[in-house]
């Protein structure tokens, strides 16, 4: 039995039948790749209740960016032949500043480091900061490194540095990944917020 709302089209004597506009291609291939970025960003923030295998991020003292931070890119790369696939994931907020996170495969930067890499066996922080940290920042950094220390944190070894003007890094390497984190804000957004800017650097951790 047809609908009022049927019954009111059929009345119109339309010379066409209307159809839903299919989908192409194109989308079906949007709204996939829309899916594996919500699985892989909850494989990378994933905390004890996720029903979801832990990845490389299990730590659930991370303090991910809040609610008021939206996903700017997401950029996997596929660089097999080096190693794996490179995933670029990048947050922005206008009020507190922007957030990118790197997976590289070590293989990427060197082919004698076993696949236990440790961010020692990659580089000393002065080395790890001025090969990577343009990558990162986008421009040349030495000379512009204001501070950088060493932590460990469960057995393993962090680099942490602050850029001028006002960035924060963060890097690590576990299994055959290099993992950098960046934290970087404008000078308002610097000094409205420059603690939790670094709580978040602070809290970066890989299992």
């Amino acid at each position: 039995m047809l609908s009022a709302a049927e019954k009111g089209l059929l009345a119109l004597g339309l010379s066409f039948i209307p159809n839903p506009v299919p989908l192409t291609a194109k989308k079906i291939m949007e709204c996939l790749d829309d899916f594996q970025r919500s699985v892989r960003l909850r494989h990378s923030f994933k905390d004890s209740n996720s029903l979801i295998p832990e990845f490389r991020v299990p730590n659930p003292n991370f303090d991910p960016p809040p609610a008021s931070w939206h996903m700017e890119s997401r950029v996997p790369v596929s660089i097999a032949d080096l190693g794996g696939t490179e995933i670029d994931l990048r947050f922005s907020s206008t009020e507190e500043g922007n957030i990118a996170i790197v997976v590289a495969p070590v293989k990427r930067f060197s082919d004698t480091i076993a696949d236990n890499a440790t961010i020692e066996e990659i580089g000393a922080p002065d080395k790890v900061i001025y090969a990577f940290g343009p990558e990162i920042t986008g421009k040349n950094v030495e000379g512009a490194v204001k501070d950088m220390e060493v932590k460990k944190y469960e057995g393993r070894t962090y680099y942490q540095y602050e850029v001028e003007p006002h960035i924060l890094i963060t890097a690590t390497a576990a299994g055959n990944r290099l993992y950098l984190m960046s934290v970087n804000a404008n000078g308002l957004q610097w000094r409205k917020h420059a603690p939790v800017l670094r709580r978040i650097q602070d809290s970066f951790r890989v299992g």
